[in-house]
């Protein structure tokens, strides 16, 4: 990955907060992993793995941390080299990437919609009565916000999502594009043993601050009450959350994981890809839950589980362990089986 950058040395230091041992004067050009680099770019060099990639990397400049051997060509070093890249890419994408602020001629703006100050509203959204947007906020193409929907100061909408009525979104969350928050929970209820009766979906959404969610990913509303999402959380793509489920802060939740209504989790949860969890559960601080997981009843804090149904991960690995040896152990109870007919036989 190549971005056009056109700082200098000095420059780049005090944006990442390292010290240049070089041509402080350097200007260079773009940024790049250390495998792609090429003349003009900066790259970084966070793992040891990696090191022997100093002598032959084209880049100009590199990123190291306070110990590692410059290897004859300028370096910034910093406590943490890829955390220096990462602000390097922020910057980038701030002042390279994003569009001016403004609103656009073709958005549509609802009767007393309250719009905060440098925010930008791109083509063809559809911002709806009452509705309010933060500070700073960048709204893409085709957003839909709902009426009377909230979005906190920072916020970046990519394009097509859909936010709806009531949904309140806090402060410095990314929605990546097709996201849809607030749809009508699966709520039905039967009459003489059909589910034809749609209860209405009366609650809203509340994304705390500093989440980030995926690109279609689908955020049900709450029954009654509130879905919500904590602080800090960060939702891969095509993840989806039923009606009134509550979700802790800083939990990471990764693609494909289906979590049904009104279950809990706490903090700091991790879910792997393609787990599922039944509704009405509860999961405590700092779980994490292994990919194809299905949960089925309430995990303790600090508790590792897998398998379907989940189950602690070192009696999963035992068990999966057993089940490779089942053709042996099948042949060991046939061989077992003959000797105690022979011994039968001969005790007549």
């Amino acid at each position: 990955m190549t971005n056009i950058l056109n700082m200098t040395l000095a420059q780049i230091a005090r944006l990442i907060d390292g010290k240049v041992e070089g041509d402080a004067s350097m200007v260079i050009t773009g940024i790049s992993g250390i495998k792609e680099a090429k003349k003009g770019d900066i790259t970084f060099l966070a793992n040891a793995r990696y090191y022997s990639l100093l002598k032959t990397t084209k880049a100009s400049a590199i990123i190291v941390d306070k110990k590692t051997d410059k290897n004859g060509r300028p370096v910034i070093r910093t406590d943490n080299p890829y955390i220096g890249f990462v602000k390097i890419m922020e910057y980038l994408q701030i002042n390279k990437e994003m569009p001016l602020p403004g609103i656009h001629k073709t958005a549509v703006i609802g009767k007393n919609a309250k719009l905060g100050k440098n925010i930008t509203i791109e083509a063809h959204v559809v911002l709806g009565v009452d509705a309010q947007i933060g500070d700073n906020a960048v709204v893409f193409p085709g957003v839909f916000i709902g009426n009377g929907a909230r979005i906190g100061a920072n916020t970046l909408i990519y394009a097509n999502v859909s936010i709806r009525e009531r949904v309140i979104i806090g402060s410095n969350v990314i929605i990546h594009n097709g996201a849809v928050i607030g749809s009508d929970g699966f709520g039905f209820t039967p009459i003489k043993g059909v589910f034809n009766k749609k209860v209405p979906q009366l609650g809203t959404v509340i994304i705390e601050d500093d989440v980030e969610i995926g690109a279609n990913v689908t955020i049900d509303r709450a029954t009654v009450g509130r879905t919500r999402i904590g602080r800090g959380t960060k939702i891969d793509n095509l993840v989806q959350i039923a009606h009134n489920v509550d979700i802790g802060e800083h939990c990471v939740i990764i693609a494909q994981v289906g979590i049904s209504g009104s279950a809990t989790l706490g903090n700091k949860v991790t879910i792997a890809g393609q787990a599922g969890l039944a509704g009405h559960i509860k999961i405590g601080d700092n779980t994490i839950i292994t990919a194809k997981s299905a949960v089925t009843k309430d995990i303790s804090p600090d508790m590792c589980v897998s398998g379907y149904p989940a189950i602690p991960l070192k009696e999963e690995q035992k068990i999966k362990a057993y089940r490779n040896r089942l053709p042996e152990i099948y042949k060991t109870i046939q061989e077992l089986s003959q000797k105690i007919r022979k011994l039968e036989k001969k005790l007549g």
